[in-house]
């Protein structure tokens, strides 16, 4: 899958989440089941995530190169890469650093969908 795609994709799956967050209530975006994360506190660890691909996807394929080094195997396409995070996740994977949402902040919907 090339870059063009893999933004495209990103981008309709993110439209969809909004709808979804904009359909969500106050109340319902702040609620924790069983202590896990809030609708609102999901939606704030995939804005975390995604912030840094947009800068990324703008950089020339030299660049990243130069901080990254070269790839040791194929691409994976989209669903490859979706398969992989969800084994990861099932084998007890989990957000570290500036990706964990806010813990203390109560969202309401407005600022959380300005993003």
């Amino acid at each position: 899958m090339n870059k063009d795609r893999i933004i495209e994709k990103l981008l309709e799956n993110h439209a969809s989440l909004l709808l979804t967050v904009n359909g969500l209530p106050n109340q319902i975006l702040n609620h924790s089941i069983n202590s896990k994360w809030t609708p609102a506190q999901h939606f704030d660890h995939i804005t975390r995530s995604i912030r840094p691909l947009g800068i990324l996807f703008k950089l020339p394929k030299w660049l990243l190169r130069v901080f990254f080094g070269r790839s040791n195997r194929d691409s994976r396409d989209y669903d490859r890469v979706v398969e992989k995070y969800l084994e990861r996740l099932k084998k007890g994977g989990h957000a570290t650093g500036r990706f964990i949402p806010d813990q203390t902040t109560t969202f309401e919907k407005e600022g959380l969908l300005q993003v």
